[in-house]
């Protein structure tokens, strides 16, 4: 069951994008039972939402249905037109991170230049550094980097994207992820933190999330 918490933030975009995702439905089989995983949802360009709930609770199978890694059984509308699974304008226009994305155990330096990325702040002293001996923080710095160069992506959605980040690290993806939203992004990002003096909170909206 999901509870759907409308914030309130006005916003004046000045581009002519606009763009209104609709997820009516949501289902998935586990051990061939089929869960029903979401009441009807709207997610509104300029916003950053948060899926949050304890773990096991569904909120990364509910994230990678809308992103159609997975399958299940999904009714989603965009812009008021029924969406395709895999339709390949939509999957086109979207940036998935996850917490679970591979690293090669390469130098950083030679990773930000195979990504063709600028060095993220506070990363400099680590470039000579192999991937494999990192931090978990540092780490998943490295898995943020495509939110980096996501610009004019319409969909970012991120799957516990502040794991082991220390607070300045937090505030700066949170900075990168506003500036999407502003830009006129949907952002979603999944979380089992939601309390509102925890650092990484930072959305518009949240999305309770209570169990499958």
């Amino acid at each position: 069951m999901f509870d759907f918490v409308q914030g309130c933030r006005y916003l004046y975009l000045w581009n002519e994008r606009t763009c209104m995702l609709t997820l009516l439905s949501a289902q998935q089989t586990f051990d061939h039972v089929l869960f029903e995983l979401v009441s009807p949802l709207r997610f509104d360009q300029g916003f950053v939402y948060n899926l949050t709930g304890a773990n096991g609770c569904g909120k990364t199978t509910l994230l990678e249905l809308m992103a159609h890694i997975q399958r299940g059984e999904t009714k989603m509308l965009l812009n008021g037109k029924a969406l395709e699974y895999r339709d390949m304008q939509y999957c086109s226009s979207i940036c998935y991170v996850s917490v679970h994305d591979p690293l090669p155990d390469i130098l950083v330096k030679d990773y930000f230049i195979e990504q063709n990325c600028q060095v993220i702040p506070g990363m400099s002293h680590l470039l000579h550094h192999r991937i494999g001996r990192l931090s978990t923080g540092e780490k998943q710095l490295l898995k943020l980097l495509p939110i980096t160069h996501a610009k004019k992506t319409d969909f970012i959605y991120l799957d516990e994207p502040f794991n082991g980040l220390d607070a300045t690290k937090i505030e700066w993806a949170r900075g990168v992820l506003k500036q999407h939203a502003n830009d006129g992004a949907i952002v979603v990002y999944a979380s089992h933190i939601k309390h509102e003096t925890e650092v990484e909170v930072a959305c518009d909206q949240c999305i309770q999330i209570h169990s499958l």
